[in-house]
């Protein structure tokens, strides 16, 4: 089953990473940028943070991260389990930390990019 990861599309370090994401497991995942107006996002309990949803199940901050690496496979996995070692509490504050000064350290857009490739269906302005 394939997850969706929906993002903050005005914050660099997240477009970065969604990048890379589609450089490496660009159909292992849906990408979708937050949206507060959308009303199929109308539901998650916060959009101030990633948000993975696979299946029934959604995924907030750390837990995101995590479940997104171990999704990933491979040494993603292993990251994800060493991640996931650590109390849950101790992860969300280091994602508190970096979330909270994204755009200090790495910029904020005025627009989501639109990505470079021709065929990217994984991106999506709506699912």
């Amino acid at each position: 089953m394939k997850g969706t990861i929906y993002y903050d599309a005005h914050c660099v370090l997240c477009n970065r990473v969604i990048r890379y994401l589609l450089d490496r497991r660009r159909d292992a995942f849906a990408y979708v940028a937050l949206d507060p107006e959308d009303p199929a996002q109308k539901d998650f309990e916060r959009i101030d943070s990633i948000v993975y949803l696979r299946g029934a199940d959604v995924f907030y901050e750390s837990q995101a991260v995590l479940r997104i690496l171990r999704d990933m496979g491979g040494a993603y996995a292993l990251l994800s389990v060493v991640g996931r070692i650590l109390p849950k509490g101790i992860t969300d504050r280091i994602y508190r930390a970096v979330s909270t000064r994204r755009y200090v350290l790495w910029g904020k857009m005025d627009a989501c990019p639109l990505p470079d490739y021709d065929d990217t269906p994984a991106v999506t302005e709506d699912l």
